[in-house]
């Protein structure tokens, strides 16, 4: 599970009117914290999740089970039951589930109202060939079309949003290993594929001082830097650790 899976998980979670108690939702945010992200599977213990979000081991317990419940949370229990400290937890990535009903929806998912930091959108679904015999062995097997990468649209939101940042030269751009891994990034999750989601991925950005300069070695992070497999995942995990502590207090 991705970092955008997480805290698309997190949101839908915190929208959704199923879930009435707050120990859900801080038993929430810590299993993003401790979830793997290749896997899916976070394994803290109760009595971690109880210490990181004040609540007792029973409200944990409780959080747990209602997370369950609502189909947010599969937990595969030892022996010893729910309470065991070696149980394991797979965070439940419901695409397309409107997080205000739990329901799946055609109409997609609006988070503008739930994460200010980062606002992610459903992926797009491609529409199926209805008639021939032809076009019904390849119904589901098209793929989404992808818009080209605006990267005169996104490198002027950098510079309208982080002008303390080094400056693209656009005649040393176009053809370059950055402009590459800006058209991957783009290509590679149709949540990428919205402006909105660079605006608030570049204002995430900003408020991390070290990005910023504010490091002791004068250093900047700039937009080749930021569209690196890695560094891009820093950033959208920065957005995780800033909904989990906006949770938690």
């Amino acid at each position: 599970m991705s970092p955008l899976d997480r805290l698309e998980w997190l949101t839908a979670i915190v929208a959704f009117d199923g879930i009435r108690g707050g120990a859900a939702i801080r038993t929430a945010t810590v299993l993003t914290k401790y979830c793997n992200k290749k896997t899916g599977i976070a394994r803290p213990s109760i009595q971690t999740i109880a210490n990181e979000t004040g609540l007792t081991s029973r409200a944990v317990r409780t959080g747990l089970v209602e997370l369950e419940n609502t189909n947010f949370l599969a937990i595969m229990r030892s022996a010893g039951g729910v309470s065991s400290l070696t149980n394991e937890y797979r965070l439940i990535h419901k695409e397309g589930v409107n997080p205000a009903t739990g329901v799946n929806s055609t109409s997609g998912v609006n988070h503008s109202s739930l994460t200010p930091e980062l606002q992610f959108h459903e992926p797009l679904n491609s529409s199926s060939p209805e008639q021939g015999i032809e076009q019904g062995k390849n119904k589901g097997k098209e793929k989404p079309s992808v818009s080209p990468c605006p990267h005169s649209e996104i490198i002027q939101m950098y510079h309208t949003i982080l002008p303390e940042l080094p400056c693209i030269v656009r005649s040393r751009w176009h053809g370059s290993d950055r402009a590459k891994n800006l058209a991957t990034r783009w290509k590679e999750d149709p949540r990428h594929q919205k402006i909105d989601f660079w605006e608030t991925f570049f204002q995430t950005v900003r408020r991390n001082p070290h990005w910023m300069g504010e490091n002791g070695r004068n250093w900047r992070a700039d937009l080749g830097w930021l569209v690196k497999r890695s560094n891009f995942d820093k950033v959208i995990d920065r957005g995780v650790d800033e909904q989990h502590r906006s949770v938690m207090s």
